[in-house]
């Protein structure tokens, strides 16, 4: 019987905040965020746009939060 060749991986956490971010992957992504800031009424958010770990259940929530601020913040006063 041929068996085709296998790799397994093993993740350990070593930090409860998530996976370590290298030097040039954070300098790379504050390049980045400088450019997002410079364009109005850009928001970023979930994994990939603030660069974090997020659980599901976290990610989800942290949209809720800046869906809100962006409504209350863009609707006239007594409108919210």
């Amino acid at each position: 019987m041929y068996w085709e060749p296998h790799a397994i991986a093993h993740r350990y956490p070593h930090h409860a905040a998530g996976p370590r971010m290298s030097g040039r992957i954070v300098d790379q992504h504050g390049r980045y965020r400088e450019r997002a800031d410079a364009l109005p009424g850009l928001v970023m958010c979930g994994r990939l746009g603030e660069y974090r770990y997020y659980d599901m259940d976290q990610a989800i929530g942290r949209a809720l939060t800046l869906v809100k601020r962006a409504l209350s913040s863009s609707l006239p006063q007594g409108e919210g």
